[in-house]
Order: structure tokens, then C-alpha cells, then sequence
């Protein structure tokens, strides 16, 4: 008898919660993503760091366990061994120089979508294929962050050029 009264006071109680309205929703989509914005922006910018510095196990570690890169051209790198071994390529060729702008953030709960802007060079060096020449690049991406344990890391990343493709 206890056990049916609770039930039947739960069902009352979570009748009267009312939904939130669109302006609500907003709202509180607009706060998060003033409170997740800096943490968001300081990740991005860690892999930036991480990956002009050639410290590929960290710009790996930004993403999610299973996490998805899916750069232009090419097959997805599904998870952290196949991220960290798809950003050491341009290392082993030559020089690379990546730089990222994050321009917005939606927040709801524990995900986020940022849109970001890149700019990327390279530089031949000595191991660089016979026909790969220098190169300077930029465009934009959509970046799907989840928050796991308080801290945002990449689930889905990804990016293409505003420049025509190279022949």
C-alpha cells in the first residue's frame, strides 16, 4: 500500500512540473555556454599547442576515448590511436603551423557544438614526397564536444577549406 502511494505521488508531482518554454530553454542554453565558452576555448587551444609542438598523445587526449576526427579528403580517424597517428603525418613531412578561432558555442547539459575558423601552413623538410610543396590553408569546422567527469573533450571533429582544392 506504502509503494503505490509513492508511486502515485511521483506521477502527481512530475505532472505539475511544467516544461521549459523556448524563451526558458534558451536561457539556460545561453548561460551555459557563457559558463563552458572559456573551458571549451582553453581545450581548443591546448590541442592547438599541443599539436605545433608535436606532442600528439595530448592533442589525442583532447578527444573522447572513441572520438571521431574527420578531416577533408580522407577516411575518419575513429578513437585516440588513429587521431594520434593521422595529426603525426604532416611531423614526419615537414612543418606544420596550425591556428584556430573559436566563433561560437551552443551549449545544452553535457554537449556542445562549437564552430570554429583555421588557418594551417606547411613546410616541406627533408622527408617530405618529391612533388608536395608548401602550402597555406583556411577554413572553418564544427567541432561536438561532450563534458566527461567536468571536462570538455572532442566526440566529433570536423574541418574543410574556404580554398578550392589543391589538383
Amino acid at each position: 500500500m506504502g509503494r503505490i502511494r509513492l508511486i502515485i505521488t511521483a506521477a502527481a508531482l512530475s505532472a505539475c512540473a511544467t516544461a521549459e518554454t523556448p524563451q526558458q530553454t534558451q536561457a539556460r542554453m545561453d548561460a551555459e555556454a557563457a559558463a563552458a565558452r572559456p573551458a571549451i576555448e582553453a581545450r581548443d587551444a591546448a590541442y592547438v599547442a599541443a599539436f605545433n609542438a608535436g606532442k600528439f598523445d595530448q592533442t589525442s587526449a583532447t578527444y573522447t576515448e572513441q572520438g571521431i576526427q574527420m578531416p577533408p579528403n580522407s577516411p575518419a580517424n575513429v578513437g585516440r590511436a588513429a587521431i594520434r597517428k593521422s595529426d603525426s603525418t604532416f611531423f614526419t613531412l615537414g612543418t606544420s603551423i596550425l591556428s584556430v578561432r573559436i566563433v561560437s558555442v551552443v551549449v545544452n547539459g553535457p554537449m556542445a557544438i562549437s564552430q570554429g575558423e583555421w588557418t594551417f601552413e606547411f613546410k616541406p623538410g627533408k622527408n617530405t614526397p618529391k612533388g608536395m610543396k608548401a602550402m597555406k590553408d583556411h577554413g572553418k569546422a564544427l567541432t561536438h564536444w561532450h563534458n566527461v567527469n567536468g571536462e570538455w573533450m572532442m566526440a566529433h571533429d570536423i574541418w574543410n577549406a574556404d580554398t578550392p582544392a589543391q589538383p
